[in-house]
Protein backbone atom coordinates (compact mmCIF):
# COMPACT_ATOMS: atom_id res chain seq x y z
CA UNK A 1 0.00 0.00 0.00
CA UNK A 2 2.91 2.35 0.73
CA UNK A 3 4.21 1.88 -2.81
CA UNK A 4 0.75 2.51 -4.25
CA UNK A 5 0.39 5.79 -2.34
CA UNK A 6 3.90 6.86 -3.39
CA UNK A 7 3.09 6.09 -7.02
CA UNK A 8 -0.02 8.23 -6.75
CA UNK A 9 1.93 11.14 -5.26
CA UNK A 10 4.64 10.94 -7.94
CA UNK A 11 2.06 11.01 -10.75
CA UNK A 12 1.06 14.66 -10.25
CA UNK A 13 2.76 18.05 -10.16
CA UNK A 14 2.65 19.58 -7.63
CA UNK A 15 2.78 16.35 -5.63
CA UNK A 16 -0.37 15.64 -3.58
CA UNK A 17 -0.28 13.94 -0.19
CA UNK A 18 -1.70 10.42 -0.30
CA UNK A 19 -3.57 9.20 2.78
CA UNK A 20 -4.84 5.68 3.36
CA UNK A 21 -8.49 5.92 4.30
CA UNK A 22 -10.07 3.68 6.89
CA UNK A 23 -13.59 4.58 5.75
CA UNK A 24 -14.94 5.42 2.27
CA UNK A 25 -18.48 6.70 1.64
CA UNK A 26 -20.73 6.38 -1.42
CA UNK A 27 -20.76 10.14 -1.85
CA UNK A 28 -21.68 10.36 -5.56
CA UNK A 29 -24.90 8.35 -5.26
CA UNK A 30 -25.89 10.21 -2.09
CA UNK A 31 -25.35 13.75 -3.45
CA UNK A 32 -27.40 13.09 -6.63
CA UNK A 33 -30.57 13.44 -4.53
CA UNK A 34 -29.69 17.02 -3.68
CA UNK A 35 -27.74 18.38 -6.64
CA UNK A 36 -29.35 20.30 -9.51
CA UNK A 37 -28.96 18.75 -12.97
CA UNK A 38 -26.20 20.45 -14.97
CA UNK A 39 -25.15 20.47 -18.61
CA UNK A 40 -22.33 22.09 -20.60
CA UNK A 41 -20.15 22.26 -17.47
CA UNK A 42 -17.20 20.31 -18.90
CA UNK A 43 -15.87 23.18 -21.01
CA UNK A 44 -15.26 25.86 -18.36
CA UNK A 45 -12.39 25.17 -15.97
CA UNK A 46 -13.07 27.90 -13.41
CA UNK A 47 -16.26 28.44 -11.40
CA UNK A 48 -16.94 31.22 -8.92
CA UNK A 49 -19.83 31.45 -6.45
CA UNK A 50 -20.45 34.74 -4.67
CA UNK A 51 -23.31 36.49 -2.92
CA UNK A 52 -25.27 39.39 -4.41
CA UNK A 53 -28.19 40.84 -2.43
CA UNK A 54 -28.17 37.82 -0.11
CA UNK A 55 -28.44 35.39 -3.07
CA UNK A 56 -25.77 33.11 -4.49
CA UNK A 57 -24.64 33.79 -8.04
CA UNK A 58 -22.70 31.25 -10.11
CA UNK A 59 -20.37 32.33 -12.91
CA UNK A 60 -17.65 30.55 -14.86
CA UNK A 61 -14.86 31.08 -17.35
CA UNK A 62 -12.93 28.78 -19.62
CA UNK A 63 -9.39 29.48 -18.39
CA UNK A 64 -7.82 31.00 -15.29
CA UNK A 65 -6.17 33.63 -17.50
CA UNK A 66 -9.51 34.87 -18.89
CA UNK A 67 -10.40 38.35 -17.65
CA UNK A 68 -14.18 38.00 -17.52
CA UNK A 69 -16.70 35.41 -16.30
CA UNK A 70 -19.84 34.15 -18.00
CA UNK A 71 -23.11 33.79 -16.11
CA UNK A 72 -24.74 30.36 -15.89
CA UNK A 73 -28.25 29.98 -17.31
CA UNK A 74 -31.21 27.70 -16.58
CA UNK A 75 -34.19 27.37 -14.27
CA UNK A 76 -32.18 26.62 -11.10
CA UNK A 77 -30.30 29.27 -9.14
CA UNK A 78 -28.35 26.89 -6.90
CA UNK A 79 -26.17 23.82 -7.37
CA UNK A 80 -27.67 22.19 -4.27
CA UNK A 81 -31.47 22.06 -3.95
CA UNK A 82 -31.45 21.68 -0.16
CA UNK A 83 -29.09 21.10 2.74
CA UNK A 84 -28.62 17.32 3.16
CA UNK A 85 -30.10 15.97 6.37
CA UNK A 86 -28.84 12.39 6.06
CA UNK A 87 -25.43 10.84 5.44
CA UNK A 88 -24.09 8.61 2.63
CA UNK A 89 -23.63 4.91 3.27
CA UNK A 90 -20.17 3.57 3.94
CA UNK A 91 -18.74 1.32 1.23
CA UNK A 92 -17.78 -2.14 2.40
CA UNK A 93 -14.48 -3.40 0.93
CA UNK A 94 -14.86 -6.47 -1.29
CA UNK A 95 -11.89 -8.70 -0.51
CA UNK A 96 -13.32 -11.73 -2.29
CA UNK A 97 -12.33 -10.17 -5.62
CA UNK A 98 -8.60 -9.95 -4.89
CA UNK A 99 -7.92 -12.34 -7.77
CA UNK A 100 -8.88 -9.58 -10.21
CA UNK A 101 -6.29 -7.29 -8.64
CA UNK A 102 -3.67 -10.02 -8.81
CA UNK A 103 -4.37 -10.54 -12.51
CA UNK A 104 -4.05 -6.82 -13.24
CA UNK A 105 -0.64 -6.73 -11.53
CA UNK A 106 0.75 -9.56 -13.65
CA UNK A 107 1.37 -7.16 -16.55
CA UNK A 108 3.07 -4.70 -14.18
CA UNK A 109 5.65 -7.12 -12.78
CA UNK A 110 8.37 -6.21 -15.34
CA UNK A 111 8.19 -2.64 -14.04
CA UNK A 112 8.41 -3.52 -10.33
CA UNK A 113 11.53 -4.31 -8.35
CA UNK A 114 11.76 -7.27 -5.97
CA UNK A 115 10.87 -5.16 -2.92
CA UNK A 116 7.68 -3.89 -4.54
CA UNK A 117 6.66 -7.36 -5.62
CA UNK A 118 7.23 -8.67 -2.08
CA UNK A 119 5.07 -5.88 -0.64
CA UNK A 120 2.19 -6.81 -2.94
CA UNK A 121 2.54 -10.48 -2.09
CA UNK A 122 2.42 -9.67 1.63
CA UNK A 123 -0.61 -7.43 1.07
CA UNK A 124 -2.55 -10.23 -0.62
CA UNK A 125 -1.51 -12.73 2.04
CA UNK A 126 -2.64 -10.45 4.88
CA UNK A 127 -6.02 -9.79 3.28
CA UNK A 128 -6.67 -13.45 2.54
CA UNK A 129 -5.95 -14.41 6.15
CA UNK A 130 -7.83 -11.49 7.65
CA UNK A 131 -11.23 -12.11 9.18
CA UNK A 132 -12.77 -8.84 8.15
CA UNK A 133 -15.59 -7.48 10.28
CA UNK A 134 -16.80 -4.28 8.65
CA UNK A 135 -18.34 -1.64 10.91
CA UNK A 136 -19.36 1.71 9.50
CA UNK A 137 -18.72 4.86 11.47
CA UNK A 138 -21.93 6.37 12.75
CA UNK A 139 -21.07 9.99 11.99
CA UNK A 140 -20.30 11.50 8.61
CA UNK A 141 -17.55 14.11 8.81
CA UNK A 142 -19.11 16.38 6.19
CA UNK A 143 -22.10 16.99 8.45
CA UNK A 144 -19.73 18.04 11.22
CA UNK A 145 -18.01 20.34 8.74
CA UNK A 146 -21.39 21.81 7.76
CA UNK A 147 -22.09 22.74 11.38
CA UNK A 148 -18.63 24.27 11.65
CA UNK A 149 -19.25 26.39 8.52
CA UNK A 150 -22.55 27.61 9.95
CA UNK A 151 -20.79 28.86 13.05
CA UNK A 152 -18.14 30.59 10.96
CA UNK A 153 -20.83 32.29 8.88
CA UNK A 154 -22.42 33.68 12.02
CA UNK A 155 -19.08 35.09 13.10
CA UNK A 156 -18.43 36.59 9.68
CA UNK A 157 -21.88 38.18 9.50
CA UNK A 158 -20.94 40.43 12.39
CA UNK A 159 -18.03 41.82 10.40
CA UNK A 160 -19.39 41.59 6.87
CA UNK A 161 -17.20 42.87 4.05
CA UNK A 162 -18.69 43.44 0.57
CA UNK A 163 -17.57 40.89 -2.03
CA UNK A 164 -15.85 42.12 -5.16
CA UNK A 165 -18.13 41.22 -8.06
CA UNK A 166 -16.20 39.94 -11.10
CA UNK A 167 -16.78 41.31 -14.57
CA UNK A 168 -19.51 39.26 -16.26
CA UNK A 169 -20.29 39.02 -19.98
CA UNK A 170 -23.58 37.77 -21.41
CA UNK A 171 -22.39 36.97 -24.93
CA UNK A 172 -19.35 34.74 -25.30
CA UNK A 173 -19.25 32.87 -28.60
CA UNK A 174 -16.14 30.92 -27.58
CA UNK A 175 -17.94 29.05 -24.78
CA UNK A 176 -21.48 27.74 -24.49
CA UNK A 177 -23.27 28.73 -21.27
CA UNK A 178 -23.49 26.24 -18.41
CA UNK A 179 -27.11 25.16 -17.85
CA UNK A 180 -28.30 24.53 -14.28
CA UNK A 181 -31.72 22.88 -14.23
CA UNK A 182 -33.74 23.26 -17.44
CA UNK A 183 -33.08 25.71 -20.24
CA UNK A 184 -35.30 28.77 -19.79
CA UNK A 185 -37.66 30.13 -22.41
CA UNK A 186 -35.47 33.12 -23.24
CA UNK A 187 -32.70 30.78 -24.33
CA UNK A 188 -35.03 28.43 -26.17
CA UNK A 189 -36.03 31.26 -28.47
CA UNK A 190 -32.62 30.94 -30.11
CA UNK A 191 -33.66 27.54 -31.43
CA UNK A 192 -36.53 28.70 -33.61
CA UNK A 193 -36.20 30.31 -37.00
CA UNK A 194 -36.13 34.08 -36.78
CA UNK A 195 -35.00 35.09 -40.30
CA UNK A 196 -36.76 34.87 -43.66
CA UNK A 197 -35.86 31.76 -45.62
CA UNK A 198 -33.22 32.25 -48.29
CA UNK A 199 -32.35 30.02 -51.24
CA UNK A 200 -28.96 28.36 -50.90
CA UNK A 201 -28.86 28.54 -47.10
CA UNK A 202 -28.80 25.50 -44.79
CA UNK A 203 -31.78 24.59 -42.57
CA UNK A 204 -32.58 22.26 -39.67
CA UNK A 205 -35.81 20.32 -40.08
CA UNK A 206 -38.06 18.26 -37.81
CA UNK A 207 -40.08 15.74 -39.85
CA UNK A 208 -41.68 12.87 -37.97
CA UNK A 209 -41.18 10.23 -40.67
CA UNK A 210 -37.42 10.80 -40.42
CA UNK A 211 -37.36 10.72 -36.61
CA UNK A 212 -34.59 8.09 -36.65
CA UNK A 213 -32.34 10.53 -38.53
CA UNK A 214 -31.12 13.34 -36.30
CA UNK A 215 -30.23 16.06 -36.89
CA UNK A 216 -32.13 16.57 -40.13
CA UNK A 217 -30.13 18.95 -42.32
CA UNK A 218 -30.82 20.27 -45.82
CA UNK A 219 -30.13 23.12 -48.23
CA UNK A 220 -32.96 25.27 -49.58
CA UNK A 221 -33.39 25.21 -53.37
CA UNK A 222 -36.82 26.79 -53.96
CA UNK A 223 -39.37 28.65 -51.79
CA UNK A 224 -42.98 29.08 -52.89
CA UNK A 225 -46.40 29.37 -51.19
CA UNK A 226 -45.39 27.91 -47.84
CA UNK A 227 -43.53 25.00 -49.44
CA UNK A 228 -39.76 24.62 -49.53
CA UNK A 229 -37.76 22.37 -51.82
CA UNK A 230 -34.60 21.17 -50.08
CA UNK A 231 -31.62 19.03 -50.94
CA UNK A 232 -31.03 16.62 -48.07
CA UNK A 233 -27.56 16.31 -46.51
CA UNK A 234 -26.05 13.41 -44.57
CA UNK A 235 -23.52 13.55 -41.74
CA UNK A 236 -23.27 13.70 -37.96
CA UNK A 237 -23.53 16.44 -35.36
CA UNK A 238 -19.77 16.63 -34.90
CA UNK A 239 -18.60 15.39 -38.32
CA UNK A 240 -18.67 16.66 -41.92
CA UNK A 241 -21.83 16.85 -44.05
CA UNK A 242 -22.33 16.13 -47.76
CA UNK A 243 -25.32 16.14 -50.16
CA UNK A 244 -27.46 12.99 -50.23
CA UNK A 245 -28.17 11.00 -53.37
CA UNK A 246 -30.76 8.32 -54.17
CA UNK A 247 -30.95 5.67 -56.91
CA UNK A 248 -32.45 6.76 -60.24
CA UNK A 249 -35.60 4.64 -60.88
CA UNK A 250 -35.09 2.18 -63.73
CA UNK A 251 -31.39 3.02 -64.21
CA UNK A 252 -29.13 0.57 -62.46
CA UNK A 253 -26.06 2.13 -60.86
CA UNK A 254 -27.25 5.68 -61.52
CA UNK A 255 -27.92 8.12 -58.69
CA UNK A 256 -29.44 11.58 -58.41
CA UNK A 257 -29.65 14.30 -55.72
CA UNK A 258 -32.22 13.57 -52.99
CA UNK A 259 -34.54 16.55 -53.26
CA UNK A 260 -37.82 16.78 -51.39
CA UNK A 261 -40.55 19.37 -50.95
CA UNK A 262 -41.48 20.08 -47.31
CA UNK A 263 -43.70 22.53 -45.45
CA UNK A 264 -42.04 25.73 -44.25
CA UNK A 265 -43.29 25.15 -40.68
CA UNK A 266 -41.25 21.94 -40.53
CA UNK A 267 -38.09 24.07 -40.56
CA UNK A 268 -37.04 25.14 -37.06
CA UNK A 269 -33.62 26.68 -37.71
CA UNK A 270 -32.69 28.43 -40.92
CA UNK A 271 -30.19 30.60 -42.79
CA UNK A 272 -26.85 29.19 -41.68
CA UNK A 273 -23.82 27.80 -43.48
CA UNK A 274 -21.50 24.90 -42.80
CA UNK A 275 -17.89 25.53 -41.77
CA UNK A 276 -15.03 25.39 -44.27
CA UNK A 277 -14.72 21.70 -43.32
CA UNK A 278 -18.44 21.16 -44.04
CA UNK A 279 -19.27 20.75 -40.33
CA UNK A 280 -22.01 22.32 -38.22
CA UNK A 281 -20.96 25.44 -36.33
CA UNK A 282 -20.78 25.48 -32.55
CA UNK A 283 -23.94 27.62 -32.34
CA UNK A 284 -25.92 25.17 -34.48
CA UNK A 285 -24.71 22.18 -32.43
CA UNK A 286 -25.81 24.02 -29.27
CA UNK A 287 -29.25 24.65 -30.81
CA UNK A 288 -29.58 20.95 -31.66
CA UNK A 289 -28.59 19.89 -28.13
CA UNK A 290 -31.26 22.13 -26.60
CA UNK A 291 -34.04 21.74 -29.18
CA UNK A 292 -36.21 19.46 -27.01
CA UNK A 293 -35.73 21.39 -23.75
Amino acid sequence: MEELIKGFEDSFTPNPIGVEQSMVYNFSEWIMKYISPMRKHSQPHVFKIFKVDRKAKIVCKQWTTDKVYKECVGSMDYLINEIPKDAPEAICPIYNELDKVKDSLTCSKPFMNSRQQTQWQNFFKDKEEEEFDFKAESNFKLLELSEYVKQKRLEKSRNYQPVTIPQIVTDDKDMEPVVIGKLTASKKSNNIKSLALEVGQMVLVDIEKYADEWPQVGQTLEIAAGLVKIHWYKGSKTGPWCPCTIPVPGKRGKRMPWIEEIRAEEIWKNNFNLTNKNCLTKQIRYAIDNYDN
